[in-house]
């Protein structure tokens, strides 16, 4: 009941410091007609303001996390210190840089990408996603681990990985060429540049 009564304390502090009028407004009248709506005032709090639940960018780890010179009226989250923008961008493996390095192999290899033949793999699989990409004489497979736990995968007959040829993973790079079975770690994803066997 202790536990409860903090979260409780806290959730109404967190109203107070809100500078969203309607939010607050209703949580003050809510809180002094019936103390006992606190659930439904939540409810209607979170399905009636957008500002309850977000927060402003973080771009880096200045005060306010750079978003602004003067008191932002939302609350900045405690992180902003640690998760910004421009810790993203300066870190070889953050999700920023996966990204940028994504678009960036899409612009260049755009037709094979883009507009190369799909072709689903081991469909029946639950736990790996497999596809692969063809077009003229480039072949690319994607596969993918949608699970917490490792899983294995079968290179589809007739293919085989190009020795030194990954375009992009998740993980750091294992020697895969040459192997049928592969180990694929927990939401491990890459796609390798294939071959004819």
């Amino acid at each position: 009941m202790k536990v409860y009564a903090n979260l409780r304390a806290e959730f109404w502090r967190n109203i107070q410091k809100t500078k969203n009028y309607s939010a607050s407004l209703y949580a003050k009248l809510t809180r002094r007609a019936v103390i006992m709506l606190e659930h439904p005032c939540r409810q209607v709090l979170a399905s009636t303001s957008c500002h309850i639940n977000t927060n402003q960018s973080q771009w880096d780890d200045s005060p306010n996390g750079g978003f602004s010179t003067t008191t932002p009226w939302q609350l900045v989250n405690a992180s902003y210190k640690s998760i910004n923008a421009a810790s993203q961008i300066s870190n070889p493996n953050s999700v920023f840089t996966y990204w940028s390095t994504l678009l960036s192999l899409r612009k260049k290899h755009l037709d094979l990408l883009v507009y190369g033949d799909y072709t689903l793999v081991d469909d029946g699989n639950e736990d790996v996603f497999a596809y692969y990409r063809s077009y003229r004489e480039q072949r690319l497979l994607v596969v993918t681990n949608w699970r917490k736990e490792e899983k294995t995968f079968t290179v589809p007959e007739g293919l085989k990985l190009k020795a030194g040829e990954r375009m992009i993973g998740n993980y750091e790079e294992e020697k895969l060429e040459g192997k049928k079975e592969l180990r694929l770690r927990p939401y491990e994803a890459w796609a390798w540049f294939v071959e004819k066997a």
